[in-house]
């Protein structure tokens, strides 16, 4: 995915891959419920020191869960 040009819709899938809603990224990225609301509707974007916060903030919960899920392998076996 290319954060730099984040889509509307690449904002809102990624917030509910993280299992989170709109006011939980708009706390983790310190701006408000209405920002978030804008950005998925496509009345504005996220500003590029914002899409790093972004990108930064997915790959993080994504390298947890497959930490997670690998762990959970480890266990079973």
């Amino acid at each position: 995915m290319d954060f730099k040009n984040l889509s509307p819709n690449d904002i809102q899938e990624l917030r509910v891959k993280l299992g989170w809603c709109r006011s939980e990224l708009a706390l983790k990225l310190n701006v408000d419920l209405e920002t978030i609301y804008k950005w998925e509707s496509g009345q504005s974007a996220p500003s590029l020191p914002e899409t790093k916060i972004i990108e930064g903030i997915f790959l993080k919960s994504e390298t947890a869960l497959l930490d997670l899920v690998q762990s959970s392998r480890l266990d079973a076996d």
